[in-house]
């Protein structure tokens, strides 16, 4: 049986906003029934996202809707 789909519009946004980036970012998403957040992680060493904390793990775990963590090519843990 093939699989219905419905084609929805994507829109994009670059917000700039002051504050606690997981209030922020969480009100602006409740405010606006957003269904997807894609963001940057640096891709540290555990042990830095232990010390000075991880705002892209903090993102993914408050968020009231999916988060897509995009890891950049450069790794400041392996230094490539």
């Amino acid at each position: 049986m093939a699989e219905s789909r419905t084609r929805k519009e994507v829109h994009a946004t670059n917000p700039s906003e002051c504050g606690d980036p997981d209030r922020v970012l969480r009100d602006y998403v409740e405010e606006r029934s957003i269904d997807l957040v894609v963001a940057g992680a640096h891709g540290r060493s555990a042990l830095m996202d232990v010390l000075v904390g991880s705002v892209a793990k903090s993102l993914v775990t408050t968020l009231p809707c999916e988060a897509l963590l995009v890891r950049s090519a450069f790794s400041p843990a392996s230094g490539v």
